[in-house]
């Protein structure tokens, strides 16, 4: 297989990966930043780790 093929084949596949992906990720960081404000709203200090490493990652996500 010519190196120019493969390289092709390469970027076509990450790219497909890319679009399959990315929408899903986004929208289940979108859902736990809502589902975060909703418990700041309620006033209950409820967060995890884990979702606090999400909405940072989320807020990251959307300056890029």
């Amino acid at each position: 297989m010519p190196w120019s093929y493969s390289h092709t084949y390469t970027e076509i596949l990450c790219h497909d990966i890319c679009i399959l992906t990315i929408p899903k990720v986004h929208t289940g960081l979108l859902y736990i930043v809502t589902r975060s404000k909703r418990i700041l709203e309620h006033g209950y200090q409820a967060y995890t780790h884990s979702e606090i490493a999400c909405i940072n990652s989320y807020i990251s996500y959307q300056h890029i």
